[in-house]
């Protein structure tokens, strides 16, 4: 069913995309990722046309968030977390899919100036103190390797199948841990280093059910969910306790 859909829209865009001489046109299969009981992750067909030669990039960005990173040493036998570093405006979700290496498609310039690129990801850092420019390094490669670790920053090359000199199509896949929030998949088409077009899909990823309505109230309401969860643990212990009562 989503492969006819997909083939349609596709076909649909190739005939918008002549009549309108428009160098790039592209879609999402679904623009809603609901998270609903059991959400074990997803994916989305992304697929477009192009009227004009080049290579495909593709960010998927998700919605701006805070991150704290600390380091820790080794100090009397323990573990114990002795400095920090707070990082604003970090996406909570960043995947990049293209034809071919990013360095094969354009300079390192072009790259940075887009923010396309895990290594040019330049969110803003804050700490107590001033890192220098080396340790400031190593807690940025250290977030970029945490998110990786969690599924959240993605970079794949020759996921994205070229169907004849129009047509192309990509599989974007979201952990089951992804962040609900509005996202956006950016689709770039690069020819001789530089950007010739560019086209932004929007997308969001919402909770669904009844986590939804928890959730919602949890924020909306947080002291009487709070009680509510107090209460509701104690009268669990309570319940708990009434079989030993009884001997």
């Amino acid at each position: 069913m989503r492969a006819a859909r997909v083939a349609a829209l596709a076909l649909l865009l190739t005939m918008s995309g002549a009549r309108a001489a428009e160098p790039l046109k592209a879609d999402l299969s679904d623009h809603i990722v609901a998270i609903t009981t059991g959400f074990t992750g997803t994916s989305l067909v992304l697929f477009g046309t192009r009227q004009e030669p080049g290579d495909i990039v593709i960010v998927v960005r998700g919605p701006l968030s805070r991150a704290v990173v600390r380091r820790r040493h080794h100090i009397l036998g323990f573990w114990i977390n002795t400095e920090r570093a707070t990082f604003e405006n970090v996406p909570a979700f960043y995947a990049i899919i293209s034809n071919q290496p990013l360095d094969k498609i354009a300079s390192e310039q072009i790259l940075r100036l887009h923010a396309i690129g895990l290594q040019y990801l330049y969110p803003s850092l804050h700490s107590p103190r001033d890192l220098g420019a080396r340790r400031e390094a190593a807690y940025r490669q250290a977030l970029v390797r945490r998110q990786e670790r969690n599924g959240r920053f993605v970079e794949s090359v020759g996921k994205i199948s070229l169907i004849g000199e129009h047509l192309f199509r990509t599989t974007i896949a979201f952990p089951s841990n992804v962040p609900v929030g509005q996202y956006t998949a950016e689709v770039f088409l690069f020819r001789e280093g530089g950007v010739i077009a560019s086209e932004t899909v929007p997308l969001l990823v919402t909770e669904a059910g009844v986590d939804s309505n928890v959730s919602q109230f949890a924020q909306s309401e947080a002291l009487a969910y709070g009680l509510i969860a107090v209460l509701t643990t104690a009268m669990a212990g309570w319940l708990a306790s009434l079989p030993f009562r009884n001997r």
